[in-house]
């Protein structure tokens, strides 16, 4: 396949998502056994641009055009907040340029454990009336 084939493959499933996440059966999780309903959409790193800008489209069309609530969440910001927060983020970049990833993985592990992330996001959003959550930059 070649990769403006790849291209069109991955336009034509993006645009399936605003309809999924809008879909009823997504909305009220039938289908799954009283499950809690999910959908995760896979693409190459490469595409992240392409994706990027169409979440933003799919965001702005669910804004303007949903019945149901959502929250949108870039999990790469709320690290960046988190960091900000605690007054590390510089502190940060400085270890990753100076003794790597690995370090710098070490050196967050508590910071940003998934319990605190988690509270965290807790913390920031509102979820009572919300029917789905998009999550965003793993």
């Amino acid at each position: 396949m070649n990769k403006i084939q790849k291209v069109r493959d991955l336009e034509v499933r993006l645009d399936k998502i605003y309809d999924k996440l809008t879909h009823d059966d997504f909305i009220e999780s039938k289908r799954l056994s009283g499950e809690i309903g999910f959908y995760i959409f896979d693409y190459l790193p490469e595409s992240e641009k392409l994706v990027q800008e169409q979440i933003e489209i799919i965001t702005n069309r669910l804004d303007k055009h949903n019945k149901h609530k959502y929250v949108h969440i870039d999990l790469f910001d709320i690290l960046i907040e988190m960091l900000k927060t605690e007054e590390i983020l510089e502190d940060a970049f400085e270890k990753q340029k100076q003794e790597g990833n690995e370090a710098l993985k070490d050196a967050l592990e508590g910071t940003l454990s998934q319990e605190y992330v988690a509270e965290f996001i807790e913390n920031k959003y509102d979820f009572a009336d919300k029917k789905f959550v998009i999550i965003t930059n793993f």
